[in-house]
């Protein structure tokens, strides 16, 4: 039996909690395996829970990242691993190394457009935040014992919060109330480590005081659909999606009706069946 990257990723929690990234045996040529494990590194750096959740203990004691340098560094490394991909002869590869190809490379094409078009970060704290309160909760659900990592990990928050001070530079009002709720959960998660709590709950109280004119931001139409087809790998644009549900609606609805003419009438109690109700025990 052969084992798809897709299938590898999936078993990832009943690993030991000491596997990472570079020590895992990635299905497929040595070219596939560089490009693979790259793309995963840069999307662990943006989100390092995508490490935490699949048992990738010793990969997740980061936080996310987005200084200019940093975005500049990522961009280079992903595109590099894509370049790379793009020389190989998928085609000619069994199916199953076929899909792994296609997953992996719409992943890096993912990452890469958050990053280099999309940049949520500029307006959006929970970029930050998120990750690192999702990251605590895997560790200290599934791997309580790694003090350690949670010990590195608040050690890089107070520089984590300088940059967001640096780069979030346009929060709207609803990405404020997100990053409030998700910094008040996070605080709560780092007990033992007030030189994190205290820089995470001034941004909170710097956040509270900001008075964005715009209500929220959203990714847009335009990269809404190119997710579709990169990202998801999806033959249906939205708008198709769409029309397909509300023909799928209108078929719903008419066999619900359909189904009417078969229920019993509705009825109600009487009064001496409401009073036995009323008796009951």
């Amino acid at each position: 039996m052969k084992l798809s990257a897709v299938v590898l990723l999936a078993a990832l929690p009943i690993m030991s909690h000491a596997e990472t990234i570079n020590r895992i045996k990635i299905p497929g040529t040595p070219a596939f395996q560089r490009s693979a494990r790259e793309i995963m590194l840069v999307r662990i750096a943006v989100a390092p829970n995508d490490a935490s959740d699949v048992g990738l203990f010793d990969d997740a004691g980061i936080v996310p990242s987005f200084s200019k340098s940093s975005v500049k560094g990522l961009l280079k490394r992903v595109r590099g691993a894509q370049k790379e991909m793009k020389r190989q002869k998928w085609r000619s590869w069994p199916i199953d190394r076929q899909i792994d190809f296609r997953w992996i490379y719409a992943r890096g094409r993912e990452i890469e457009r958050k990053l280099a078009v999309e940049k949520s970060y500029i307006h959006r704290p929970a970029d930050w935040v998120e990750p690192v309160a999702n990251n605590l909760v895997a560790i200290l659900t599934y791997a309580p014992e790694r003090t350690d990592l949670i010990d590195k990990i608040a050690s890089k928050i107070p520089a984590m919060v300088s940059e967001m001070h640096e780069v979030c530079v346009a929060p709207t009002q609803r990405d404020i109330e997100i990053a409030d709720g998700v910094i008040e959960g996070l605080v709560l998660l780092l007990p033992k480590h007030p030189e994190a709590r205290k820089p995470l709950e001034d941004y909170r109280k710097y956040l509270k005081g900001l008075k964005p004119k715009k209500k929220y931001s959203v990714v847009g139409a335009k990269n809404y659909a190119w997710r579709f087809k990169h990202a998801l790998n999806l033959e249906w644009t939205p708008d198709e999606l769409l029309e397909i549900a509300k023909k799928e609606l209108v078929i719903v609805d008419a066999q619900r009706a359909a189904l009417e003419a078969h229920r019993e009438p509705k009825t109600e109690l009487t009064d001496a069946q409401k009073k036995a109700a009323e008796n009951m025990t």
